[in-house]
């Protein structure tokens, strides 16, 4: 048995799933907001509870073995299963996305910042073919906004990485590579595949997001048009081929409503805020791995991705429930430090009076 006590982020985040229920009364697709909104139950409940149950360290190991177990299946279907994880890109060419198993950038990037965030020993054979694999998947993947999270992740390293040799490492060899990277001419190359003007419509996504708003400004403000739902049915009336809100942000305001919205802002502000009172500290390997999760999943939730049911989105839950969990740790490592030299001295730790 595990004794739960939800943090306020876990209460906000249950309250979040009760207010995105009352949008199956507005929905035009009822059931499947339903299945959706019960499914999201599941996986933050899931999350909790197995952190609870096994702790943070092992939490982000399950993380980084299914993000390498979906990178190795995602670079084997590639050669015997093509059609399973390539798809057509901007121009007509061929993308290796892992659309039927798993998002390559997204695992890609999720296991590189597990595996450099480690200080778990391993053996140099195996530490160079996991960042071979994982950079690799990550690489093909042509997914800008993974490139973008896993640079801001080296320079997040290069500010507050603790003491772990290879993280440094890698995060100064890739900032002083990036520069002569982009003045190659792998941008150049990269146009090939993917339209440089669409970086500043996000791929189209900038439109859809303004349709969806105002469709849901129009219709229904104050609870949405149906969580998951609205976007699969309002989405295709502006864009045929996006299908989905393409940003969990938008995915709540025109399914949930502007109360959902607002709920779910309040979760980012507080887990921002405990993410902020973590960095004021000094980072543990397992804190600096979590600050960097929350760094390159904040991308994916921003643009695309789920909330539910994928890998970016268990992640996020998972550090929903661990945050709070090393603010207070760190606090009680904090006041024993400060409680030791008073002692040692004779003098009493706090003021007189209290």
């Amino acid at each position: 048995r595990v004794e739960f006590r939800p943090s306020p982020l876990e209460k906000l985040s249950l309250l979040l799933v009760c207010c995105l229920s009352v949008s199956i009364l507005f929905s035009e697709g009822p059931a499947l907001t339903a299945f959706k909104v019960y499914q999201l139950l599941v996986t933050i409940l899931f999350a909790s509870v197995f952190m609870r149950c096994y702790g943070i360290k092992a939490c982000l190991e399950g993380i980084f073995l299914g993000s390498a177990v979906l990178c190795a299946a995602d670079a084997v279907a590639a050669l015997v299963a093509p059609s399973m994880v390539f798809g057509l890109g901007e121009f007509g060419s061929l993308r290796f996305r892992g659309d039927l198993i798993a998002q390559t950038g997204v695992v890609g990037t999720l296991a590189l910042v597990l595996l450099l965030s480690s200080d778990r020993k391993r053996s140099p054979l195996a530490v160079t073919a996991g960042i071979a694999l994982f950079g690799s998947v990550l690489l093909f993947s042509l997914m800008r906004t993974s490139y973008l999270a896993f640079v801001a992740f080296l320079l997040l390293a290069i500010w507050k990485a603790p003491e772990i040799k290879l993280l440094r490492r890698v995060a100064r060899w890739g900032v002083l590579v990036l520069p002569l990277v982009m003045v190659g001419g792998a941008l150049a190359q990269l146009e090939e595949y993917r339209a440089a003007e669409s970086i500043w419509t996000l791929s189209d996504r900038v439109g859809l997001w303004a349709y969806l708003v105002d469709t849901m400004w129009t219709k229904s403000p104050w609870f949405g048009l149906g969580y998951f739902s609205a976007s699969r049915i309002y989405g295709p009336e502006y864009n045929e081929l996006l299908g989905t809100a393409h940003s969990v942000f938008i995915e709540i305001l025109s399914g949930g409503g502007i109360v959902s919205f607002a709920i779910f802002l309040l979760v980012w502000v507080l887990l921002l805020f405990y993410a902020f009172r973590l960095l004021r500290g000094r980072l543990t390997p397992t804190s600096f791995a979590v600050i960097g999760l929350l760094v390159v999943t904040s991308s994916f939730v921003f643009i695309g991705g789920e909330l539910e049911a994928d890998p970016a989105a268990l992640t996020f839950w998972i550090l929903v429930a661990s945050v709070p969990l090393l603010c207070q740790q760190q606090e009680k490592k904090e006041a024993i430090s400060r409680s030791k030299p008073a002692l040692a001295t004779g003098q009493h730790p706090l003021p007189h009076g209290i």
